[in-house]
This record gives C-alpha cells, structure tokens and sequence, in this order.
C-alpha cells in the first residue's frame, strides 16, 4: 500500500470516507471501535489531518526531513540502561546508545513515523540544577 498504509487502514478509510460511523465500520471489518480508532490515528499521522473541533488550528503531518524537529517527545526513566537494553531487543532502533552529559544520561529513539523521541535519565540526585545562564528568548537582548 501507498505511503505506509495497510490494507485494514485502506478498509476503515474507504468505510468512513463513505460515511459509515465508527462503530458501523467496526461492524463490518469485525473489529472492535477502539480498534478502528488506533487504525484512524495512524492513518492521521501518516496521511496528515486538517484542524478538528477542540484545535481549529492545527494540521498535523509527519516530518518533512526527520533530521530537523522543532519539538520532540521526551521520556524520563529511572534506569536509562536497562530502558535500552529491554526496548533494544523489543526490536526500537535508538541513534545511539546512552550518553553522559552533565546531568543526564540520554539517547534518542524514532517512533515509525519519523518523530524523535529523547529518553533520559538525571543524574542530578539533588534535582537542583540550573544552568549557569538561560538563553534570551529575544534574539540581541540578554537574559537576566
């Protein structure tokens, strides 16, 4: 199928598009409505969807060029080490393996659609840290 559809996909696409309800399309295909739910979702994220009720003004759609994110799904665990080793033989490809930064161990994931997903763990056992100085938000002004 196109653009990372399967052919469930494809059928409870073609059941709403002709305007059967959820559940109706889960009638016919033999599947339960949260399952046609899950596959609308993904349908959504990989075909993209116009703005809906409760945000008017988003569009969502799947990353132009996965190596430029403007935001990213980040996910706090308490043993980084053994997160990537259980998620490693689930079969999740991770960029790189954990890394020490200054007060976190972190590596970063894609889920299948392209999006980055940063998991870390702190090392910061006070859980004190600030940085030294933040970054002005406005270009040329300094932060205080």
């Amino acid at each position: 199928m196109p653009l990372g559809l399967t052919l469930r996909h494809a059928d409870v696409l073609r059941l709403v598009a002709m305007g059967h309800s959820d559940s109706d399309a889960a009638a016919v295909l033999g599947i339960e409505v949260p399952t046609v739910h899950k596959h609308l979702q993904h349908c959504y994220r990989k075909l993209g969807g116009g703005p809906t009720d409760d945000n008017p003004a988003v569009t969502l759609e799947a990353p132009r060029d996965p190596d430029r994110v403007s935001s990213f799904l980040n996910i706090r665990v308490k043993d980084i080490q053994t997160v990537y080793a259980d998620w490693g033989a689930r079969g999740a490809q991770f960029l790189t393996p954990p890394k020490q930064h200054q007060y976190e161990i972190r590596c970063y994931i894609r889920d299948p659609d392209g999006h980055l997903i940063e998991v870390g763990q702190t090392t910061d056992t006070d859980g004190d840290w600030t940085p030294a100085h933040w970054p002005s938000s406005t270009p040329g002004a300094e932060a205080e």
